[in-house]
């Protein structure tokens, strides 16, 4: 555990019971939730929570866990202590269960904060280790000033010659423990008999000669094990084992595990990830809810406060952008009857109106679009549109060839099928799209097809050598095509597909200046992708870490288009965090509060915008799915709801009026004594997530990915409300309610879940409401919200007429 030159180090114990435990090493165990038995030379403690004992070097101990307990185990290394303070010369008396004084007070708050610092240890945060070494010598100087006692009984001033004695037997065995050394030897160097150092060393030690020296070799033997550098005989024989065989079974003794079997796990657990991989699903869970009840939690884990005033006369209409329009992918999959069931269910609980789609020149619709003589086959298109239409839904078309792709990473696919451009001129491509435009005015009506949205999809081949000429034709043509069937219909076009062939500026300005402007302008926003777009101007490049990027970037590609005069509605029809597809935080609680941050800040800025995806069913299962795949849907393959999904719920639960907004909150009435507040505490991922490859993250190791895992406290007061009886209804999304990923890892990612258990996980991910009652005297409701990292809520305020007591 301890590395070479370390002082002190420690972990979340995974084991339930250690027989017969022995180490030359001081040994803490500290309980955070349960209860654990402790057997030290045959006297018995029971620990419960936050209680502590020290293991003294060389004593023998047991230790049985409770179920579902949760405990710490420190480790102090005598060698380095050593070197500060001569620890050989005292006994440290230290349980919590035997005194509750004030030294034990302050030494438990040290404890806690090493454990509060436990995520940002395993993921090698500087300014974690460099706060953990402060607090690891805080608890040392605690140590050797309260807990030290000296056999003489008069401190460390006068040692007395039996002192030395002891000291300088293990001195001598620490100083030789390569070689093979006997009581023979010890007895001629300290001039006494053999007999004598032997009951010498047991009454000093507790332990006899040959335990005592397997015990300082295995400590050594182990390091080198964990180097990987020599081989297992090499090891044993370097650290005074006379045989492999010896080495053997000693180690498997102590460890439980053969030397080969013991580096063979310390290299796996190396090459996937931290000590934090090993904790089981439940123990990750209740170590993250130990952490948010602490004083110090994680790293610098202090509630951070605000206040917001808002007054019922001073309100704005609130325009609800971000639930006009989803993203569900391909035509053809609206076709299959779960995808159809999934986008009933986002238009009934989202109140969408638009299904953005696009591919509808795949060969599996049979529409036949190259046909030159018109004969076209849209029987397959039309039931999509039926579906839509019947529905009261609306399609906003992509036009073009796009690719079919899937990314495992920014640099590799899962999949990535090209599509031919299949029209030879732009006179095909106008045919098309009118032969098109008829057959839906014919099928619709004028009046249905007016409403609808097509977008011309900015295709890098439509750029050779840079020049923006060939789209501007192809978008011109579609244009002419549409608008002369159907002039009332939407045609636009995206600007910012960023595949560093054209600047962005430099396409809009070229548009400034042409006869045909589109109805609108789409921008797709996703954090890397939209970093790569600005990178060669240096504009905002150092945004894509910073929380507030998107918006940052929308404003910033808005004002280019207002610097030319292209004063269109603007769409963002594509956003997300990530395009890859397989990364755990799509089903988190983290990705639930981003969302709910970036709507609030883009939504006043767009006409609509398009969250991609709708559903995790975009993506054709080449294997069987699992529970969660990472898949950036609202909803899972299995119609349960993430909590992405619950962050647009919450601010679709907003009323019409906007009485003030905040960095985390908004605030909104109906005029009929109704009050909605939604707000989230969300937290920017670190360095972690950057440095790593997006499919590599680990659910377990998501807690690493964060610095900051403050809880919120938020006082809302409204003012100039009716005085009455009001009921304050709050419905939650976090780590401990609601969240399937969370819900998912209590259960141990089982992943052969049948359909009672998807039923079940779907009934328990939900939101969790409460409800208390609350009486305004003096106009004023006066809500307090405390939220934990991650955390999203809605909160419903609505007033109770009461019947009168007397007539």
């Amino acid at each position: 555990m301890l590395a070479e030159g370390q002082i002190m180090d420690f972990d979340i114990l995974t084991q339930k019971m250690i027989s017969d435990y022995f180490d030359t090493n001081l040994i803490i165990y500290f309980v955070l939730d349960g209860e654990v038995k402790i057997s030290v030379n045959g006297e018995d403690s029971t620990l419960k929570v936050k209680d502590f004992i020290l293991i003294n070097s060389c004593q023998h101990h047991s230790y049985r866990a409770a179920a579902h307990t949760l405990a710490a185990r420190f480790v102090i290394s005598t060698e380095e202590l050593s070197k500060y303070y001569d620890i050989r010369k005292v006994e440290f008396r230290c349980d919590s269960t035997k005194e509750n004084s004030e030294q034990y007070a302050s030494f438990r708050h040290l404890l806690e904060a090493c454990i509060g610092n436990y995520y940002g240890k395993e993921a090698g945060d500087g300014k974690s280790l460099i706060r953990l070494n402060s607090t690891y010598y805080q608890m040392l100087e605690s140590l050797v000033s309260y807990f030290a006692e000296y056999e003489s009984g008069s401190g460390d001033a006068h040692p007395d010659p039996d002192e030395e004695r002891i000291n300088a037997i293990v001195s001598y065995i620490h100083a030789n423990y390569k070689r093979q050394i006997s009581l023979n030897d010890l007895s001629e160097k300290m001039f006494l008999s053999t007999a004598y150092v032997s009951r010498y060393i047991k009454k000093k030690l507790g332990v006899n000669l040959g335990e005592y020296l397997t015990n300082i070799r295995l400590d050594y033997a182990v390091r080198e094990l964990e180097k990987a550098d020599k081989s297992i005989a090499r090891v044993a024989l370097d650290n005074g084992f006379p045989n492999i065989a010896s080495f053997n079974k000693a180690f498997k003794e102590r460890y439980h595990l053969t030397p080969k079997g013991y580096q063979e796990e310390y290299l796996l657990k190396s090459k996937n990830g931290s000590a934090a991989d090993k904790l089981s699903g439940d123990m990750e869970y209740r170590l993250m809810d130990y952490l948010n009840h602490t004083e110090d939690g994680i790293l610098e884990n202090q509630d951070y406060q605000e206040t917001f005033s808002v007054d019922t006369n001073k309100y704005r209409y609130l325009p609800k952008t971000w639930s006009r329009m989803i993203n569900i992918g391909r035509v053809i999959l609206l076709l299959r009857s779960d995808v159809q069931e999934h986008v009933l269910f986002l238009k009934e609980k989202l109140k969408i109106e638009y299904v953005r789609m696009w591919d509808i020149y795949d060969e599996d619709l049979q529409i036949n679009a190259s046909n030159i003589e018109g004969k076209h086959n849209f029987s397959k298109l039309d039931k999509v549109v039926d579906f839509l239409v019947s529905h009261q839904l609306r399609p906003y078309f992509e036009l073009g060839f796009k690719p079919v792709i899937l990314r495992d990473s920014y640099e590799t696919y899962i999949t990535h099928k090209e599509r031919k451009i299949l029209f030879h001129s732009s006179a095909e491509y106008g045919y098309f799209l009118n032969l098109l435009m008829i057959h839906f005015v014919n099928r619709y009506g004028i009046y249905e097809v007016s409403q609808w949205y097509f977008e011309q999809w900015c295709d890098p081949r439509l750029f050779e050598n840079g020049d923006p000429k060939m789209y501007f034709e192809t978008f011109d043509t579609a244009y002419k095509s549409i608008k002369e069937i159907s002039p009332d219909t939407k045609v636009g076009g995206s600007f910012d597909r960023p595949y560093g062939i054209i600047d962005f500026e430099r396409l809009v300005e070229q548009c400034s200046r042409r006869n045909i402007q589109p109805d609108f302008v789409s921008i797709y926003c996703y954090n890397i992708l939209a970093k790569d777009a600005v990178e060669r101007s240096g504009d905002y490049v150092k945004k894509e870490k910073a929380p507030d990027f998107l918006r940052a970037y929308l404003m910033h590609q808005k004002n280019i288009l207002y610097k030319y005069g292209l004063n269109v509605p603007v769409h963002i029809s594509e956003w997300n965090l990530t395009v890859v597809t397989g990364n755990v935080l799509n089903d988190s609680c983290f990705k639930g509060a981003y969302i709910m941050k970036n709507l609030m800040e883009m939504y006043a800025e767009v006409e609509m915008a398009g969250y991609w995806f709708g559903t995790d069913l975009f993506v054709e299962y080449e294997e069987a799915p699992k529970v969660l795949d990472g898949y950036c849907g609202l909803i899972s393959y299995h119609g349960i709801c993430k909590p992405a999904f619950y962050a647009m719920d919450f601010m679709n639960r907003l009323k019409e009026y906007l009485l003030g907004q905040t960095d985390n909150m908004m605030v909104s009435m109906d005029g009929y004594d109704n009050y909605v507040i939604v707000c989230h505490n969300y937290k920017h991922y670190g360095i972690q997530y950057q440095m790593q490859d997006e499919k590599d993250i680990k659910i377990e190791k998501i807690p690493l990915l964060f610095d900051d895992h403050s809880r919120l406290k938020i006082n809302v007061q409204i003012n100039n409300v009716k005085n009455g009886f009001y009921y304050v209804k709050t419905r939650s999304i976090s780590q401990k309610n609601g969240s399937i990923q969370d819900e998912w890892m209590s259960m141990g990612l089982a992943e052969n879940l049948n359909d009672q258990d998807i039923d079940y996980l779907k009934r328990i991910s939900t939101p969790r409401i409460t409800i208390y009652e609350y009486t305004v005297n003096n106009n004023m409701l006066d809500i307090n919200i405390a939220l934990d990292p991650h955390e999203i809520q809605c909160i419903h305020i609505y007033r109770q007429i009461r019947e009168p007591s007397e007539w």
